[in-house]
């Protein structure tokens, strides 16, 4: 009979234990996985609405109280999990054309994204502040389906015209363009003189652009 050491008896207790402690750790693996996929199963509740969908049909959405805004064709949908407590507040947009068969424009955005508002018949302007005293513009045709380019702080917009304020060789100018076209495209020098904020307004009238900036008042024809 062969008589085991002590040394040998002692190697084989640490190696069980090794072998002990990295079977529990797979197990606790295992169970993280499991608890992280329940998670994401939780989050994953909170669907986005198909773009798919056309406007007759929001009525048979299933969460009815997650529907923020929901007129002229213009839908805003509360997409927030609310059983996290660390999510930010996120909604999804979508814009119809004019019929409301189809959705010309989706997408998902925090609360201090865009406010959209229907400014003419067929002009949605979708707007977001980015600073003190500016802001971002972009606007959406619903008869058309286009989209136009961003417009930093306009100043003014009629029909399908959007103005805004530049500088060049310290002159003030205001450029008025076309929202969704590269067709019209104008600048107006305004008289010498800071732009006064509160005092600056500019307005469209039968062909006319009228500019007041303080106690000055120009007038230019579109």
């Amino acid at each position: 009979m062969k008589f085991i050491k002590s040394e040998e008896v002692n190697m084989r207790k640490e190696v069980l234990s090794i072998l002990l402690v990295i079977c529990l750790c797979s197990g606790c693996g295992n169970s993280a996985k499991k608890e992280q996929s329940n998670t994401t199963v939780k989050k994953s509740e909170v669907t986005t609405i198909s773009s798919n969908i056309k406007w007759e049909e929001i009525t048979n959405i299933k969460d009815k109280d997650r529907v923020i805004k929901k007129n002229n064709h213009i839908l805003i949908y509360d997409i927030t999990d609310y059983e996290n407590n660390n999510t930010e507040s996120k909604y999804q947009y979508m814009i119809f054309n004019s019929d409301g068969t189809k959705v010309i424009e989706t997408g998902i955005q925090s609360g201090d994204g865009y406010v959209f508002e229907k400014i003419s018949k067929d002009v949605v302007r979708g707007k977001r502040t980015l600073g003190s005293n500016v802001w971002e513009s972009v606007y959406y045709n619903q008869k058309t389906g286009k989209k136009s380019k961003k417009f930093e702080t306009p100043v003014i917009e009629f029909s399908k015209y959007v103005g805004y304020l530049i500088e060049k060789n310290d002159n003030i100018y205001l450029k008025v363009e076309s929202m969704f076209s590269d067709k019209y495209v104008r600048s107006f020098k305004l008289d010498k003189g800071e732009y006064i904020p509160g005092e600056f307004s500019v307005s469209y009238n039968s062909g006319v652009i009228t500019v007041k900036n303080g106690k000055k008042i120009m007038k230019f024809k579109k």
